[in-house]
């Protein structure tokens, strides 16, 4: 097992335990041993989706410590991460295919957290854009350059689409 992942279950076990502290200071023990690793195997997706868990992982004990700000930047980072990510054109299909995966799994968490509790009118439009992206492009078994290629221009198109709802988190 690699160091971040040993890391990781040791941040689970404090937050299981209500350690808040401990859990914290683990999980970013975790993130900065991940993102060592993968400044030299960018296309790695294991770093990818554990570097993006411990994020959530933070996420949620902000939530748990009911320090909502925080809560959001750490589902919010992920998403920019990747977002950042897949507007590169130098990776290969296979790692452009699991940067939809990993796509889906931050927009998943970022719906989710914005249902939780209201977000700011700019980023209302972005969150309905992200569920309408999710819709339209449910998870394929196969995924030919075609479908990846639509998809993406999709996702980075920048289209705003916006509905109203209380203002509260950006």
């Amino acid at each position: 097992m690699a160091r971040w992942q040993d890391i990781t279950l040791q941040g689970n076990e404090h937050y299981r335990l209500r350690d808040w502290t401990s859990a914290e200071g683990t999980y970013l023990e975790a993130v900065k041993a991940i993102e060592a690793e993968w400044f030299v195997k960018l296309e790695d997706i294991s770093l990818l989706m554990g570097w993006i868990a411990n994020m959530h992982n933070l996420g949620c004990l902000y939530e748990q410590t009911e320090k909502i700000q925080q809560a959001s930047h750490y589902y919010l980072m992920p998403y920019r991460r990747v977002l950042l990510l897949m507007k590169e054109d130098c990776f290969s299909i296979e790692f452009q295919h699991s940067l939809l995966y990993a796509m889906r799994t931050v927009a998943k968490a970022l719906l989710s957290f914005s249902q939780r509790y209201p977000v700011c009118k700019c980023c209302e439009g972005k969150m309905l854009e992200i569920r309408n992206w999710l819709e339209q492009y449910p998870q394929p078994q196969m995924m030919s350059a075609y479908n990846l290629s639509i998809e993406k221009s999709d996702l980075l198109s920048g289209k705003n689409i916006s509905y109203h709802r209380k203002q509260s988190l950006h």
